[in-house]
């Protein structure tokens, strides 16, 4: 294995995921990297067998994709993990599509 692929949510959960993802990448000596997916928020949803379509609410904060990269590199460095190992990329799209990628 050369490069591990680890989502990041920004949960409760992440910690421990980055804490198992640099055991395993040091016992396997590969690259890591941390992906944050923005999934866009749709403005229409269908709603029952008849499809109505009712307007989904909007955020009233729509996340900096810049500032979460900044806190993917933090979380980097926070956990020992060396630059040159690691590359945070965010990125806009449905996560299930964009992790596949």
């Amino acid at each position: 294995m050369k490069t591990l692929l680890v989502s990041i949510d920004f949960s409760n959960s992440t910690e421990a995921v980055l804490q198992a993802a640099r055991e395993l990448a040091s016992d396997l000596n590969a690259k890591i990297l941390l992906l944050h997916v923005v999934e866009p928020v749709e403005a229409y949803v269908p709603v029952g067998a008849s499809m109505d379509i009712i307007t989904a609410p909007t955020p009233d904060i729509v996340p900096d994709a810049n500032v979460l990269l900044k806190r993917l590199q933090q979380l980097a460095e926070k956990h020992s993990l060396p630059a040159t190992l690691v590359d945070c990329r965010t990125v806009v799209g449905v996560a299930v599509v964009e992790i596949l990628e």
